[in-house]
């Protein structure tokens, strides 16, 4: 028994659930790439054009080796 492709629970298939204040995203990449809003750099998620955040602020990758989500 499989899902439908219009069913409602995909989009909320994910690796993993990234959520704060004002932020929820589902991770369904094996790499991740968070930071400050930039038009050099290309983000998975835009944490806010702060310049406390860096533009590549930080990296969540999944780890083979230990079968599971971690920072890079």
């Amino acid at each position: 028994m499989g899902l439908s492709p219009d069913d409602p629970h995909l989009g909320r298939v994910a690796y993993a659930k990234l959520q704060g204040d004002g932020l929820e995203y589902f991770i369904r990449k094996y790499e991740v790439l968070l930071g400050r809003k930039s038009k050099s750099t290309e983000l998975d998620i835009v944490l806010g054009d702060n310049m406390n955040i860096s533009r590549q602020h930080a990296k969540i990758a999944y780890n083979f080796a230990l079968g599971k989500i971690g920072n890079a």
